[in-house]
């Protein structure tokens, strides 16, 4: 059975060669046939070149496109990898912008925080204003309220003390009556009839031998025994001793500025008086020059250094505000420009050479000058605290320098109310503003 399996084997072989031989033998012709026609048709032959050249062109275009799709794939996948970068750029920025809005509604929320502060602090500020104002208020009337305790009172100097005048009762207002009598002149029996005290006694601790006396201070009662004294007093002119009406120290103080200018006055022939700490000159009352003030300091008034010398001439232009009159009060600002602070009180002369100004009762003043590196400023209130430091205050938030600001005021018979302060400010701002 092998034996037949090769030899059909064997056949087909010889088979399949007869038939290939067959048909090569078949093909001859045709491929002789086909050169013929070439070499007959040589455009025929070009052609065929032609194409091939062609197949083999598209060949190489083939391996071009494998080129081209591998270099897109490798754009696809750089693309790809930009596109996620931005994408976390993105949420990166979103996450930022986030975060600021974050931020601007707390700095929003630390703004409204401010703002409400802001608003806390002014009001505690015009509180602490008020406070002041009611606070010097409260102090002028305590002290007219202390002068007033002090109205039968009377001051005797020089009266020579006596060791049993302690230990008698009464020692001390006996020794007084006899003041009265032998140095004022004062019959006794006026002295018995109609001058009697509720209390007299030595002021202060009793000093060493040889050192000046004490004085003494003896309270009247009824009233008309201390007129009568004052209208004796006279007597002891030329005389080491001396009598006086007794005052609080503030008002002491004040009156220590005002007798030299009493004085003066007087002796220019001008018809004078000085009433506790108001002096009237001729009918009207005196106006304190900004150096006299009893204040404390450039801050808090003029320091009798800014006197200075007269070097603003008297036509030195002035800047007015219209008069407001308020309950029966009238108020008028000025201003003027200085270039030195030794100008304030030739200033104020020169406003009050003003007749309307001069007529004023009170003045208050306010001025700031540049000096070197640093401001030299002060205010005097003039009884209207604390209407000068609000002024001041004024100008420096304002920032205004080298000036001088007054607010002169006519008292009315109404007495004002904590409105004038706010006037008084808003009348020295206008008139600034236009300097």
């Amino acid at each position: 059975m092998f034996a037949k399996s090769k030899s059909d084997s064997i056949k087909r072989s010889r088979a399949e060669r007869s038939s290939s031989s067959s048909s090569t033998d078949e093909g001859k012709p045709k491929l002789k046939k086909r050169i013929s026609v070439l070499a007959h048709n040589p455009n025929k032959f070009t052609s065929i070149v032609e194409s091939s050249k062609n197949m083999a062109a598209s060949e190489d275009t083939g391996v071009t496109l494998a080129s081209l799709n591998s270099k897109l794939d490798r754009n696809f996948t750089s693309i790809s990898a930009t596109e996620q970068a931005v994408h976390t750029l993105n949420e990166t920025v979103n996450n930022i912008s986030d975060t600021l809005e974050f931020t601007l509604q707390e700095l929003e929320d630390v703004k409204s925080e401010n703002r409400r502060l802001k608003k806390t602090v002014d009001e505690n500020v015009t509180t602490i204003q008020e406070l002041e104002i009611t606070v010097a208020e409260q102090g002028e009337s305590l002290l007219d309220l202390h002068w007033r305790s002090m109205r039968d009172n009377l001051l005797f100097f020089n009266i020579p003390e006596h060791e049993d005048e302690q230990k008698k009762q009464d020692g001390t207002a006996i020794l007084l009556k006899g003041f009265l009598n032998k140095e004022m002149k004062i019959p006794s029996e006026e002295i018995i009839a109609n001058i009697a005290f509720d209390r007299v006694h030595r002021i202060g601790k009793k000093r060493e031998p040889g050192a000046n006396p004490r004085p003494i201070v003896a309270k009247f009662n009824p009233y008309k025994g201390k007129v009568i004294v004052l209208g004796h007093a006279k007597n002891l002119r030329g005389s080491k001793f001396g009598v006086s009406e007794q005052y609080p120290q503030e008002i002491q103080q004040r009156r220590k500025l005002l007798l030299p200018i009493m004085r003066q006055k007087r002796e220019a022939g001008a018809k004078v008086k000085l009433v506790g700490d108001k002096l009237y000159i001729n009918g009207e009352r005196y106006q304190q020059p900004a150096s006299q003030s009893s204040g404390d300091g450039k801050r808090n008034g003029l320091t009798a250094e800014d006197d200075g010398p007269n070097i603003l001439p008297l036509n030195r232009d002035f800047k007015h505000s219209d008069i407001i009159t308020l309950k029966d009060n009238s108020y008028q600002a000025h201003a003027v420009r200085l270039s030195s602070r030794f100008e304030v009180n030739r200033a104020l002369l020169a406003l009050r050479a003003e007749k309307n100004v001069s007529k004023a009762s009170n003045t208050v003043i306010a001025y700031r000058v540049a000096d070197g590196d640093s401001d030299v400023q002060g205010y005097n209130d003039d009884g209207e605290a604390p209407a000068g430091k609000r002024l001041l205050d004024m100008m420096e938030k304002e920032n205004f320098e080298d000036m001088c600001i007054f607010v002169t005021i006519w008292a009315g018979k109404i007495k004002p109310g904590l409105g004038r302060f706010g006037t008084i400010v808003s009348l020295g701002r206008g008139v600034a503003e236009t300097v």
